[in-house]
C-alpha cells in the first residue's frame, strides 16, 4: 500500500466509521497533505482535545509509516 494513499483502510477505515457513528470527531491524516501538522493543530484546538487515538497501518505494511507519524505528532504537539 502507497504511504501516500488517500483513502483509509482496513482498521484505519474501521475506526473512522466508528468515529463517524458515534459523531466524534475525527480527522484522516495521510503523508501526501501539504500540510498535516497544520490540520492536526487545528483539529486538536478546535475540538478541545485531551486524549487522541492513532489508527493506522502497520509498519510492514506501509514502510515509513511510523516515522512519518512520530514526527506529524511531535511537531503538531509542540
Amino acid at each position: 500500500m502507497d504511504l501516500r494513499s488517500l483513502k483509509a483502510s482496513g482498521g484505519s477505515a474501521k475506526t473512522l466509521a466508528v468515529a463517524r457513528k458515534t459523531r466524534k470527531p475525527h480527522l484522516h491524516l495521510h503523508a501526501g497533505l501539504v500540510d498535516a501538522v497544520g490540520q492536526l493543530r487545528v483539529f486538536i484546538e478546535a475540538h478541545h482535545v485531551a486524549k487522541l487515538n492513532v489508527a493506522g497501518s502497520r509498519e510492514s505494511k506501509e514502510p515509513g509509516l511510523y516515522a512519518w507519524t512520530t514526527e506529524v505528532l511531535t511537531a503538531a504537539l509542540k
